[in-house]
């Protein structure tokens, strides 16, 4: 196998080397200059991805906190017998987190201490939308539907 032989010094050839040497089946590597900018830009989005599920976690969690609270003030103003106090308070834990079963269940509860069965009757058949074996949707769905 012969050896191709050295370019001379100050040639544009000895200035600018090939990327691979020449063979049966090789191709040429890219210079390692190509690819930097390239994987620069992967390291650089990959944190801007993680970033925004960071900050999308964080803001969740706080609307999940929030939630919770109006939920606790709905309920023990309810418990305390003072349904209309409650009805606004879970309807806003509702709206901040829609998919809470027992935030519907408190609602309904606390329409039905106000007389407003329809009402209490939708927020019941809602719960169970959402989590068909909740015992205490079905319960109070029965008895306000045997309500006269």
């Amino acid at each position: 196998m012969a050896v191709a032989p050295r370019p001379l010094a100050g040639s544009a050839a000895a200035e600018h080397p090939p990327t691979a040497s020449p063979g049966l089946g090789t191709a040429p590597r890219p210079a390692a200059r190509t690819w930097r900018p390239a994987a620069r830009w992967a390291v650089r989005a990959t944190w801007a991805v993680l970033l925004a599920v960071s900050i999308a976690t964080n803001l969740l969690a706080s609307l999940e906190r929030g939630a919770m609270e109006y939920y606790s003030a709905g309920r023990v103003a309810l418990e305390s017998g003072h349904p209309a106090e409650a009805i606004p308070k879970l309807r806003t834990m509702l709206h901040i987190s829609p998919g809470y079963v027992h935030g519907h269940i408190k609602l309904g509860i606390a329409l039905s201490q106000l007389g407003r069965l329809p009402e209490a009757i939708d927020e019941y058949r809602e719960a169970l939308l959402l989590n068909p074996h909740e015992p205490s949707a079905h319960l109070n769905l029965g008895v306000g539907l045997s309500t006269p």
